[in-house]
């Protein structure tokens, strides 16, 4: 199945103080607790993309064509893992954001997509200067090859990191791009009498069709390319792509610089909806367990107990 317009609408072409294009970033939001009817938003990219730029910019095109530019400057990154985020404002055009609580690989309830899976990503094709002047992100495609498969990394890190592979050709400008999949996902089961009559005798058919269906959720960031040296100072794309999985940038908003913010604004904006239905709320009669009825029971039956019982 392809991928919608809209999530491209995510995707945000970064650049450094001098507005030229350093990589790829998305728009990615979280509910608040306890207070869900306000979200957080934050500009998601690699870390290797941002951690020697004083300022970065951001640029979305949305979907009437015009372009939503950010100046991102508070940089977060992960403690262990190529990623890093920052705060988005909110600007009076808001862009589109993708949920980091929801539609993601880790909450499809373990329905892990196979090997071999379409895989897509999008980002800045860095020679088309044209494009990320009009912050128009190019999307590429790819199959699955691992999933959540141990891999070396290279010298200085020299670290055994845990990443998704793409068999994938990528280029110079994609580090730090969404990277989608589409798992085939459980939904609620088809009544039978809404089958044909030479299907619905059939209660495995009955049980499996209407079940499932596509879903597309993130997979993670993508942040690099395997390269081949051929030992003689020449470096070639092998074409594996290399995808931090979506849990590490969730567990990187968890940090406390984003954590405390968030409950910040959540004390300054409590859930006034949700403490008037507490306040209004009529009281519960309390619920009569089965030891309650046996208690009653033995108390009912030693009052009818006649004097001779007891002797």
């Amino acid at each position: 199945m392809p991928i919608t317009p809209d999530y491209l609408l995510s995707v945000g072409i970064l650049t450094d103080q001098y507005e030229e294009p350093i990589g790829s970033g998305f728009a990615a939001f979280v509910h608040g607790s306890p207070n869900r009817s306000r979200s957080y938003g934050y500009i998601v990219t690699a870390a290797h993309v941002v951690e020697n730029e004083p300022v970065v910019g951001v640029k979305f095109r949305r979907s009437d064509g015009t372009i939503v530019s950010h100046a991102a400057m508070d940089w977060v990154p992960h403690d262990v893992y190529d990623v890093a985020a920052a705060p988005l404002p909110s600007p009076e055009k808001p862009v589109y954001a993708l949920p980091l609580d929801q539609m993601t690989i880790d909450t499809m309830d373990g329905h892990l997509p196979q090997l071999g899976t379409p895989v897509y990503y999008a980002g800045l094709f860095d020679p088309g200067k044209s494009l990320s002047k009009l912050a128009i992100p190019v999307l590429r495609s790819g199959t699955l090859a691992a999933l959540y498969a141990p891999v070396d990394r290279e010298p200085p890190d020299k670290t055994i990191d845990t990443l998704h592979l793409l068999d994938c050709r990528s280029y110079a400008g994609f580090s730090g791009s969404p990277c989608w999949i589409q798992v085939f996902y459980p939904g609620p089961r088809m009544d039978a009498d809404w089958l044909p009559p030479y299907l619905a005798d059939l209660e495995d058919v009955a049980d499996q069709i209407g079940r499932m269906y596509w879903v597309t959720v993130l997979l993670g960031v993508f942040i690099e390319h395997y390269t081949h040296d051929d030992g003689k100072g020449l470096a070639s794309n092998v074409g594996m792509g290399m995808v931090l999985p979506i849990e590490h940038v969730r567990d990187l908003l968890n940090k406390k610089e984003f954590a405390d913010m968030r409950d910040e604004d959540q004390a300054k904006h409590p859930d006034r909806k949700r403490a008037k239905r507490e306040q209004t709320s009529v009281p519960r009669e309390p619920e009569f367990t089965r030891d309650d009825f046996l208690s009653d029971l033995t108390k009912v039956t030693r009052r009818e107990e006649s004097p001779e019982q007891e002797g």
